[in-house]
């Protein structure tokens, strides 16, 4: 006894329905309009100049709802809903309709039609997505927690314009998007190539990318890289001795150049074994001679100035068996002293042996052992 000539005539669920009548009572047709997993519920409807007329309400149908609108798929879940908005003919054929409705709940709960046939929807939402884009606040603002909610009013614009393709959903008609399927991409320009990032560019070319230019080109460039692999060479580099790379692009300065000094002392730093103590610029492997008594204690590699530091020695005698000591090395004479002056393991060889003599103020015939003079 409800749908009659109508778009939908059989009763899914608790559906909501649509009856037109003329103005003599007469029903002109009637349909439900529901999903199987409904129910349907707080309905409300507003007609156009044409005699199109809007169904609104909320559903927990994910079927049977939207077709050819702008929200094709139900966000609610089994404990929450969503907005619907569908659009009929004076005939009572559906022209489209759409979901509305984020991972929360909506209800709609005014509506409205301007001059040019846009739709305006106004009501309340528990959705923390899916509800705004492009408006005056995008972001929820609503109080939510375990124990309930308090949510954001909500209004919403609908063109009835036509709706361009947009295949990947990137907000970028189809005819427009230079990559339709990928959302990451729909924009084109012609870009600098700048592989090496050096603000140089290796021609030009058009590349389709997104909200941001991607690596490797450029809006624009500093002038023309003679080698874009290579981040060091390019117009505004100057020019390093042999390195075999032409580093400002300039063939006729290639490798021809003064090299670098950093401490001025006349040795190019590629040569200069302290390029930043004008001191010391060269090196060589020194015999170590500490006592300089001409014999070493091994070698070391030092980098030194115009003359060999004190402690070094270019050439060598032979091998110290002491080098703190100018008294001890192969060959030095014997002193007497105590120390084995000539390195052959024995001490004061040679030497006469002298008596002891030990100091006895009291005459008593014992010495004092600490006060001692040797004497032949």
């Amino acid at each position: 006894g409800i749908a009659f000539q109508g778009f939908q005539n059989l009763k899914e669920n608790n559906n909501g329905f649509l009856v037109k009548f003329n103005s003599d009572g007469t029903r002109l047709w009637g349909t439900y309009y529901g999903g199987a997993s409904g129910p349907e519920g707080r309905f409300s409807n507003i007609a156009d100049v044409n005699g199109n007329v809007y169904l609104m309400g909320t559903t927990t149908s994910s079927t049977g709802i939207a077709d050819a609108g702008f929200q094709g798929t139900y966000q609610g879940d089994n404990l929450s809903f969503d907005a619907f908005v569908v659009k009929f003919n004076p005939d009572g054929s559906r022209l489209w309709g759409s979901y509305f409705g984020g991972n929360r709940s909506e209800q709609i709960l005014a509506s409205a039609l301007d001059g040019d046939g846009n739709l305006f929807i106004a009501g309340e939402t528990k959705s923390t997505t899916g509800i705004a884009v492009n408006g005056f606040q995008n972001n929820y603002g609503g109080w939510t927690s375990a124990l309930g909610s308090f949510g954001d009013a909500f209004l919403a614009k609908i063109t009835e314009a036509e709706i361009e393709p947009d295949s990947d959903n990137d907000g970028v008609p189809d005819a427009e998007d230079c990559a339709p399927n990928d959302a990451a991409k729909y924009q084109t320009a012609n870009l600098f190539i700048d592989s090496d990032n050096d603000g140089y560019d290796a021609g030009q070319e058009n590349v389709c990318y997104g909200a941001t230019i991607p690596a490797g080109y450029k809006a624009t460039t500093s002038g023309t890289d003679c080698n874009d692999a290579d981040a060091a060479v390019n117009p505004g580099q100057v020019e390093v001795c042999g390195n075999n790379k032409d580093d400002d692009c300039n063939i006729a300065t290639s490798d021809v150049c003064t090299q670098p000094d950093a401490d001025n002392d006349g040795v190019p730093d590629a040569s200069d074994c302290a390029p930043n103590d004008a001191t010391k610029y060269q090196s060589a492997l020194l015999f170590i001679d500490a006592d300089n008594d001409g014999y070493d204690a091994g070698q070391e590699n030092v980098c030194y100035g115009a003359t060999v530091p004190n402690g070094y020695k270019l050439s060598t005698l032979g091998i110290d068996c002491l080098d703190a000591d100018p008294t001890i090395y192969p060959g030095a004479p014997e002193l007497c002293d105590g120390k084995n002056n000539d390195c052959d393991t024995q001490t004061d060889e040679g030497c006469p042996v002298e008596t002891a003599w030990y100091f006895d103020y009291d005459k008593d015939g014992y010495g004092n052992a600490a006060k001692v003079v040797y004497a032949l």
